[in-house]
């Protein structure tokens, strides 16, 4: 099988995982205790909190494989969203859902960077 029907079987079984885990976080945030003294409040909330941040990974995650099923069907996986130019197997297979190459994701890494450090230093005066 060619690198992309592998990926696409892939992202197959990643969808499900996730699935499985947005349905299994919907289930605990329902069940989990809401009475005890302030440790077990705490400790309750802290769970919630903890399960819906795994939920919205999931539903991010699955968002991403969902697109990348688009591009292969597409037939634009692997291609740079940026530049247009092929990104790296080696980068597919470290990040499958990869939409830039390193060139253009690490300038916008830059870019990012620069404009959150011109952000602080204004909002410091």
């Amino acid at each position: 099988a060619s690198f992309t029907e592998s990926t696409k079987r892939k992202f197959i079984d990643l969808l499900s995982e996730m699935d499985s885990t947005i349905e299994s976080v919907q289930s605990q945030e329902f069940s989990l205790a809401s009475g005890g003294d302030e440790a077990d409040q705490w400790g309750a909330e802290r769970d919630k909190n903890m399960l819906l941040k795994m939920g919205d990974r999931a539903v991010a995650y699955r968002k991403k494989l969902l697109q990348g099923l688009q591009k292969i069907s597409d037939g634009t996986y692997g291609k740079c969203e940026d530049c247009g130019y092929d990104i790296p197997v080696s980068r597919l297979i470290a990040r499958p859902t990869a939409e830039f190459c390193v060139v253009c994701k690490e300038q916008a890494e830059k870019s990012e960077c620069q404009i959150r450090s011109k952000l602080l230093h204004v909002n410091k005066f």
